[in-house]
Parts: C-alpha cells; sequence; structure tokens
C-alpha cells in the first residue's frame, strides 16, 4: 500500500507458522560463530555472527552481519542483516533459505532497501518467550528521515514467528506516495497440479511459484 505519511505508521503484521502448537519449553538464544555451533545444517547461507533461535522443537536463524542478499537470479538487492534466513523443525533433516524480513521504502516506483543497525533480543516470560528488536533509520537528499523498527516474537513451543515493523517519520517533511515492505522470498519454486481424472476431471491445471 502507498501512504502520505506525516508521523508514524504500523504497516506489517505477519504470523508465520511452520509446525502444529507444542508443549511449552525454554528459548535459547546464541551466536554462531562455526557450523558446528549449528545443531544440523538446515541453513546453507549462514555466516559466523548469525543468531541462532531454539526451543527444541523449532530452528530459527537470523542474520547477524551486514552481507548481501541476493534473489533467485543471483542480484545483490539489500541486506541479510536483521533478516530470517533459516526457520525449520527441529530433528526433521530439513532445510530452507527462507527470507523475511528486510525494510523496503517504495519512492516514486524504486525500492529503497534499508540496513539494520541494532539488534537486540530480549527475553520474556521466564525464558518461554523472546523478541528481537531490529533497528534501521533512512535519510534522503530531499530532507525526508524515516526510522524503521521491527519486532520478531517467538514463543516457546509454539512454531511460529510474530513480526510487526513500524515505519515513523522522524523529519520535518512528509513522505508521498509512500510504499512500504518487509522482503519476503522463500527462495525456493514449487508446483501444484490437482488434477485427478476420476475424482475431479474438471480441475485440469497446474500453479506454478
Amino acid at each position: 500500500m502507498k501512504y502520505v505519511m506525516t508521523k508514524s505508521i504500523r504497516v506489517f503484521l505477519a504470523a508465520l507458522v511452520f509446525v502444529a502448537p507444542l508443549l511449552s519449553a525454554s528459548i535459547e538464544v546464541r551466536t554462531v560463530a562455526k557450523a558446528e555451533d549449528l545443531p544440523e545444517p538446515f541453513c546453507a547461507a549462514w555466516r559466523s555472527g548469525d543468531i541462532l533461535v531454539s526451543d527444541g522443537h523449532s530452528l530459527i536463524l537470523v542474520g547477524g552481519t551486514d552481507r548481501a542478499l541476493r534473489t533467485t537470479l543471483n542480484l545483490p538487492t539489500a541486506s541479510l542483516k536483521g533478516s530470517i534466513i533459516g526457520f525449520v523443525p527441529a530433528g526433521k533433516g530439513l532445510a530452507n533459505a527462507l527470507i523475511i524480513g528486510t525494510p523496503a521504502l517504495v519512492i516514486n516506483s524504486r525500492n529503497r532497501y534499508l540496513t539494520y543497525g541494532s539488534l537486540r533480543p530480549r527475553q520474556e516470560q521466564a525464558g518461554r518467550a523472546m523478541s528481537l528488536e531490529c533497528e534501521a533509520s533512512y535519510k534522503d537528499a530531499d530532507g525526508r528521515k524515516a526510522s524503521v523498527k521491527t519486532s520478531y516474537r517467538f514463543a516457546a513451543g509454539s512454531g511460529r514467528i510474530e513480526i510487526l515493523s513500524t515505519l515513523t517519520n522522524i523529519g520535518a517533511k512528509p513522505f508521498e506516495d509512500l510504499g512500504f515492505y518487509l522482503y519476503f522470498n522463500v527462495q525456493s519454486s514449487y508446483s501444484f497440479n490437482p488434477y485427478d481424472r476420476k475424482r475431479s476431471p474438471r480441475l485440469n491445471f497446474r500453479v506454478y511459484q
């Protein structure tokens, strides 16, 4: 969506669900320094300095260093710092290349990707939940200024990530015809073919993503 922004707008709220809710556990957060720090090889994009979040049921990896995000066409676009770069059920031998969280402003139909400058983990509910708060800023030659605050919340045993991002105009000049989003790409391609000649003869199509 596009706005004329003079103050603050909350523009994105999402829940990402991968596994069914499980019994509550405690959350462990640690910084990855070497491959052996990962309980299993579930994210090929990991680098030293990334943040691992685990409750024994799910594995989540957050980019902890400033490095280029590359599209499926191998083109650099933004930074992986502060983005979710891996999220799988633990112990299933699965891996993915999920990317979600890089903030982007759209001004005059042009994407302006921002880089999070700070990442602050915060424990909640005696270790049964935690939040990771990320902040980024924007400033241009026209005098427009903005800040982005994104929060990822992980609750032990839930198998989900709650994501909330707020864009705030911190300058005197308004943003006109503004778009804002958090980058999302599963970095994978899928096809779906529901055709069954006997049970569903009319559903003769395929869907690709």
